[in-house]
């Protein structure tokens, strides 16, 4: 009898490992001025002991080294990586062309001056996607402080139905689940055409704007407690989240509406959803705003005249609120009520 479980056991492992050669993975990398961090993060893909994937570098414009380095590695492995150029555009739309190009089934985009933790990864991704046929797959990541940004859910649990609401609340309660590269995804959750009909002036947050129908449309999600990724914040001086742009509150304004439209087509089961939206968008309002502080010193005017449209927009004022944000936010936004443009635009340095 115990020599039957042990067979039976064997045909399990084996029928598992053909399983997970059957799972596909379209890896791309949008780049854009990544020279510093990008080998790094090429062979984190390439060291993978999974190697069912093809590598898509998609170079966004660089007039850095970029592109040679994805010569270089797509010469050492030609049977892997593809390389696309293009005309710069914006990670968004470079992120778009990835899915495009992509081959298989799942998908997964990481950022240029990441990169992946474990030479386990796509192992482990591959694994519990066989395991549980899923439409998206979450993982944990850890920043450059060591911090690791988890879930609160059971790991390896299959999300469906109206359990599908925790992770909407998830989304609406924090940003854990805004970035792209936390998650592996089937490429049917896209809708290619509709997906991107109001992308201008989406200058940051494009993870977000991306990662929303991906949940939204999802009817089977998995979680796995697995710290992946190294999510490198204080990276590339490129990145649009150390610079200021003016299109910054347009840029929250546009990603919290395409929130506010997903939300009400598919959180049905969400308690005091529209109170809950209206916390996110007084959020999103006022980080917005905060962006100030990334403005030069003497562009005075400049500070006010941006604070003064957000305060004198519709979107703000018939739809302010201070209710469910920290101190913080509350104090920035009642001074935007308050028409005190100048006085916040000194604090704000």
């Amino acid at each position: 009898m115990n020599a039957d479980i042990g067979r039976d056991s064997i045909n399990i492992e084996e029928e598992n490992s053909k399983a997970r050669d059957d799972v596909w993975i379209s890896v791309s990398i949008p780049i854009y001025n990544a020279d510093k961090y990008l080998d790094q993060c090429i062979e984190s893909i390439i060291t993978q002991k999974y190697n069912k994937y093809e590598l898509i570098l998609v170079d966004d414009g660089s007039t850095d080294n970029s592109l040679a380095i994805c010569e270089k590695w797509r010469n050492q492995y030609p049977n892997i990586i593809r390389i696309l150029e293009k005309d710069n555009t914006g990670s968004l739309l470079t992120r778009k062309r990835c899915i495009k190009e992509s081959k298989y089934e799942y998908l997964y985009i990481l950022d240029a001056d990441d990169y992946l933790i474990s030479a386990n990864a796509f192992n482990i991704i591959a694994d519990a996607i066989k395991r549980t046929d899923t439409d998206l797959l979450i993982f944990d990541s850890e920043t450059d402080n060591n911090k690791i940004t988890s879930l609160p859910i059971e790991s390896g649990e299959v999300i469906e139905g109206k359990g599908l609401s925790m992770i909407y609340d998830e989304l609406l309660a924090s940003t854990k689940l805004y970035p792209l590269w936390n998650k592996v995804f089937k490429k049917s959750l896209v809708d290619y055409e509709h997906d991107y009909d109001d992308y201008d002036s989406i200058i940051y947050g494009t993870d977000f704007y991306q990662t929303i129908p991906l949940i939204c449309r999802a009817h089977r999600i998995v979680y796995i407690k697995e710290c992946l990724y190294h999510y490198r914040f204080q990276g590339n001086n490129e990145s649009i989240v150390h610079k200021f742009k003016p299109q910054s509150y347009l840029t929250a304004k546009k990603n919290q509406i395409r929130l506010e439209k997903f939300a009400h087509k598919y959180f049905d089961n969400v308690e005091n959803l529209d109170k809950k939206l209206t916390v996110v968008r007084m959020r999103k309002i006022s980080t917005a705003i905060y962006k100030v502080r990334l403005m030069e010193r003497d562009l005075f005017e400049e500070k006010v005249k941006y604070l003064r449209d957000i305060g004198e927009d519709d979107y703000f004022v018939e739809g302010f609120s201070i209710f469910g944000v920290d101190i913080k936010r509350a104090t920035i936004l009642m001074f935007m009520r308050l028409k005190m443009y100048k006085l916040l635009a000194l604090l704000l340095k």
